[in-house]
């Protein structure tokens, strides 16, 4: 575990998963998969950054605002790190 210097948050990480900070995921910090695992994030990893739930997620995504995503054969929905990232920049010019 790594401490910030002014103790203000504690970086945590459970086996395999991403690190968290005081309860949000630290999207990109994941240790120990593979590169192809990393460039690609899951809703909840998104939804987790962005402090959204999989509702609106999914409520953004059916009106065409969410990023664009991949269908992998068992259904579940992955985003490549280089279309979230492009969409979040997208965000901001929008703003």
């Amino acid at each position: 575990m790594d401490g910030c210097a002014g103790g203000s948050g504690v970086l945590r990480q459970v086996a395999g998963a991403p690190l968290q900070r005081g309860g949000v995921v630290m999207v990109g910090t994941e240790r120990g998969r593979g590169t192809r695992e990393r460039d690609k994030l899951t809703i909840a990893e998104v939804c987790a950054d962005l402090g959204i739930s999989r509702r609106t997620f999914y409520e953004w995504r059916a009106k065409g605002r969410a990023p664009r995503c991949i269908t992998l054969p068992n259904g579940s929905l992955r985003i490549r790190r280089s279309e979230y990232q492009r969409w979040l920049a997208s965000r901001e010019e929008a703003a």
